[in-house]
């Protein structure tokens, strides 16, 4: 007779995802998960905004903190961005982190290197090829690696949060302690001598000579707008002096109508005194008895920050970018665009 076998069906395995690939004839694709580091990495936001803290505390006599804002908003973003498309490229955090602040060391230090050199176009171009080289060939080798590389982070936390501090020690001093302008004259007269207001037009040429040494020095021939200014009832000084060679000085002096010495009697030369001079441009006695008076302030800045009074009426900076701006910009290769 014959038997009858029991048999169990079961059905076929599944190949896994490396078998099916072999049969298809392609390689299997594996997801790497973009972990976060053990050890937070923040030097890339720091190292981004430090040239411009660094910047804001070498010229705070002439620049106020608001005139970093902007610049300090646009470094920040930037770096998160820049930080968010190295990781996503190496695919870890902590090795897009180290390639994101070798960015922004090479950005913001190719200024630097241009002035050694001597500038000129050409080398700056070299300058960017050479950091280009440089950038993908460290990128290279952190795609390389297979950890997040969390000590060498930890290592570059530590200078990046000096360099902050550092930069950040006399800005906010100066923020906390502002330099206060002197006191106004004791029974000062505020009145208006010709019985009416007149508007008051100040229009400052910073550095620009009178007619005979520009002739002299460099073969311009004024001798037509002055004539012209003569025409139209103005008086040309042709051999005005200037009591200062530093326009911080002058304007001071200026804005005040009294001699340096005389408003910072302890003034000496090498020392500090950046946020006095500042102060009494900005918030000057002449602009205080001309408001008492019932006059507007207007302001229109060329981009100096120097001689932009403190809270005008109305401030025309027609989209210009200002000292401060340009002077980041010039640490970096964007000029070159």
């Amino acid at each position: 007779t014959a038997t009858r076998s029991s048999t169990t069906w079961r059905p076929p395995s599944r190949p896994s995802s490396d078998r099916l690939s072999d049969r298809l004839g392609i390689a299997a694709i594996r997801r790497i998960p973009l972990r976060p580091p053990n050890q937070p990495a923040f030097h890339p936001l720091l190292l981004a905004v430090y040239p411009v803290l660094q910047l804001l505390a070498l010229n705070l006599g002439a620049v106020s903190p608001r005139a970093a804002v902007g610049p300090f908003v646009v470094c920040l973003v930037a770096s998160v961005v820049v930080w968010a498309v190295c990781g996503l490229v190496l695919r870890s955090r902590g090795r897009g982190a180290l390639w994101a602040s070798l960015f922004w060391v090479l950005f913001f230090s190719h200024g630097h290197v241009l002035g050694w050199l001597g500038g000129g176009v050409t080398a700056a171009w070299a300058l960017v090829a050479v950091g280009a080289v440089v950038f993908a060939t460290i990128g290279w080798l952190l795609g390389r690696r297979s950890d997040g590389m969390d000590g060498l982070n930890k290592a570059v936390n530590v200078p990046a949060v000096v360099l902050t501090l550092l930069a950040l020690g006399p800005i906010i001093a100066g923020v906390l302690s502002p330099p206060t302008n002197l006191p106004e004259e004791e029974n000062a007269p505020v009145e208006a001598g010709l019985g009416y207001l007149p508007d008051i037009y100040i229009i400052v040429l910073d550095a620009f000579g009178r007619a005979d040494v520009l002739a002299e020095n460099y073969d311009v021939d004024l001798s037509d707008l002055n004539q012209h200014l003569e025409s139209r009832g103005f008086t040309v000084v042709e051999k005005a002096r200037a009591n200062y060679t530093q326009t911080a000085l002058s304007l001071a002096s200026f804005f005040n109508s009294a001699h340096i010495r005389d408003l910072m009697p302890g003034l000496r030369a090498g020392r500090g005194n950046d946020g006095e001079l500042r102060m009494l441009t900005r918030q000057s006695r002449n602009v205080s008895r001309l408001r008492e008076l019932g006059y507007q302030l207007v302001t229109l800045t060329g981009g100096s920050e120097l001689a932009v009074l403190d809270d005008p009426d109305v401030n025309y900076r027609g989209g210009a970018l200002n000292e401060f701006q340009s002077g980041v910009l010039a640490i970096t290769p964007l000029p070159l665009i």
